[in-house]
């Protein structure tokens, strides 16, 4: 099995849904006191959603539509919360970047391959070179993909946790390369940081051009109990200031969450919510 694809495996957390009860009805409750009922509402990145009570949305809201590349992972969710049939509820399959699985698995095939010639003793120079011509290949193809949330206006759009997603595939392989192989390198890295400034401004414009009222943006502002900012995030929180500060966007409110995101190995996020206003 390709690296990507076992991966891809590990992302889904067991115990999830149990686990973020708490976190969920927190966040859910602040939606819907936020969101005026009847109000068209889009959920960006929405996946098996765990994090956001589907019912109590679909209660509020006059109607709903649910965004991410994981087709599947959609229909899961309409499953779990018995909203299969109802008339309000709406799938639509969208890529936020432009990268495709086979781009995944081509990109860890050839560090893959690139290691296995000299097992330890690899250069980590010459593997960086392998890596930072795939990425300036995945890069190119990331900018000419058009972004657009559908051909709807929507009165409000929710984004939680998925900006640290965007490319996070790419920096997990990576790290888990050099791990193999017990070295440090830094140039892939310093690339990857620009393709996720990148592709945060590109998400970040569809979904201010999807919204007619207020957009919800969650970042993961710190993991609990460890020091350092967490990719994807930092630059969808500075791409926020950056609107303020022009003066082309508002904050009018802001609040932080305890999101336990994997209870099994404590792992924990101070997650910072922000409404935000064109």
């Amino acid at each position: 099995m390709n690296l990507y694809d076992q991966l891809l495996q590990l992302q889904v957390i067991e115990n999830a849904y149990t686990d973020w009860a708490i976190y969920r009805e927190e966040l859910t409750d602040y939606l819907t006191e936020h969101i005026n009922q009847g109000s068209s509402l889009a959920i960006i990145g929405a996946g098996r959603c765990n994090d956001l009570d589907l019912g109590k949305l679909a209660s509020h809201c006059g109607s709903i539509t649910l965004l991410d590349k994981d087709q599947e992972a959609l229909r899961e969710a309409l499953t779990l919360y018995h909203l299969q049939s109802s008339p309000i509820l709406s799938i639509q399959e969208i890529d936020f970047v432009g990268i495709t699985p086979n781009d995944y698995r081509y990109y860890a095939d050839t560090l893959i391959c690139k290691v296995r010639e000299k097992g330890m003793n690899t250069d980590v120079q010459a593997l960086a070179k392998e890596a930072l011509d795939c990425l300036e290949m995945l890069y190119e193809s990331s900018l000419r993909m058009p972004l657009h949330l559908g051909e709807k206006i929507y009165d409000y759009t929710v984004v939680i946790g998925v900006h640290s997603q965007l490319i996070s595939m790419l920096e997990w392989i990576w790290r888990i390369i050099l791990e193999t192989i017990g070295k440090e390198e830094d140039t892939v890295r310093k690339t990857l940081m620009y393709m996720n400034d990148a592709a945060t401004q590109k998400l970040n414009q569809a979904i201010f051009k999807a919204t007619r009222t207020a957009i919800f943006m969650g970042f993961e502002k710190e993991r609990i109990g460890r020091v350092g900012t967490i990719q994807g995030s930092i630059q969808g929180i500075e791409d926020i200031r950056h609107h303020i500060t022009r003066g082309q966007m508002k904050c009018i409110d802001k609040k932080q969450f305890e999101w336990p995101f994997d209870k099994s190995q404590s792992i924990y996020f101070n997650m910072q919510l922000y409404q935000l206003t064109k």
